[in-house]
């Protein structure tokens, strides 16, 4: 059984990691033992794997709502841990297209850090999907540098909301900016 398989590997730690590496990426596994088989490798979960199984259950273009939400969402997750070209190309994909999974891309992008992940995060600022530059916004707010400011100042231009986010993410940004004191101004967009 399934339920049995699942427990028995995560108990057994490092003995049932085969298990887990099978359920994960078994076709006929469920949404729900799919995603704990991944949460329970983490943070060892191959890369090949987690790409393997987002294309096959986040939708064919990135743009769907994914088959399997759960296992999609731990996929994207556990890519917070990879510093890989390939895993930084199907965040910023997801960033970009799916509503569903854009805001866990912005926060694995967020736990990747770096110039990179600010880079594909302040140009979600500007993205077609909503909740991406919203979660982009907030994203920028925990980890940002002084860099993100100016996309910030001009996503606020994108309506109430993302201007709330927007206004927080730069003052969060400023809080931390103690190595640049004055690098970040809060003055209104004409004032420059």
């Amino acid at each position: 059984h399934p339920e049995v398989r699942l427990r028995a590997a995560l108990a057994l730690g490092s003995e049932g990691r085969d298990v887990l590496l099978a359920m994960a990426g078994d076709h006929a596994t469920s949404d729900e033992h799919r995603e704990a088989a991944i949460r329970g490798l983490s943070p060892d979960v191959p890369e090949d794997l987690l790409l393997r199984v987002l294309r096959r259950f986040a939708g064919s273009m990135f743009k769907d709502r994914p088959e399997q939400p759960g296992a999609a969402r731990a996929c994207v997750q556990a890519l917070g841990q990879h510093r890989t070209p390939e895993a930084f190309s199907a965040l910023q994909a997801l960033l970009l297209a799916n509503a569903a999974l854009g805001g866990d891309a912005a926060r694995a992008l967020g736990q990747l850090g770096g110039e990179e992940a600010e880079a594909l995060l302040m140009g979600a600022l500007d993205c077609d999907v909503f909740e991406s530059r919203l979660a982009a916004a907030e994203v920028l707010g925990e980890v940002g540098s002084t860099a993100a400011v100016p996309a910030l100042r001009e996503a606020e231009g994108h309506g109430v909301e993302i201007r709330r986010v927007a206004r927080q993410a730069i003052a969060d940004i400023q809080a931390r900016a103690t190595e640049a004191p004055g690098a970040v101004s809060l003055a209104g967009a004409e004032a420059g």
